[in-house]
């Protein structure tokens, strides 16, 4: 890791086999994975760790990831943490949802791990 603090991902989703999938290739690419199971999770690691990043599934029990992007996005102090949401349904995800919440990114599940390798490097190396 050489002399700089590695760059925090944190992963909300509520599949443990997908929190695993995403942290092997954070871990991979050289970055800290911070791993939260719901919502609420979701809202007090963010606030508590600070993370450059939040991959966010939209559907899990209690506080869905639309909650937690609101919440986080009106908060001053996450209010510019780097969202990308993770959906497996396209049409779930509301146009007036994704003006209201604002989140920078979306990616399907799926998820093609080539493609999240790149938009790891793109949004934490710049």
């Amino acid at each position: 890791m050489g002399d700089k603090m590695a760059k925090k991902v944190l992963i909300c989703d509520d599949e443990i086999s997908v929190r695993e999938l995403i942290k092997k290739i954070v871990q991979r690419e050289g970055y800290e994975a911070l791993l939260a199971k719901d919502g609420d999770e979701s809202i007090d690691m963010a606030c508590h760790n600070a993370p450059d990043l939040i991959i966010l599934d939209l559907t899990m029990p209690g506080k869905t990831g639309y909650d937690v992007c609101m919440a986080l996005k009106r908060q001053s102090l996450t209010k510019d943490i780097y969202i990308i949401v993770l959906t497996g349904n396209l049409l779930e995800m509301d146009d007036k949802w994704k003006k209201m919440t604002k989140p920078d990114f979306l990616f399907t599940k799926p998820v093609i791990p080539r493609q999240l390798r790149m938009k790891l490097h793109e949004v934490l190396d710049r």
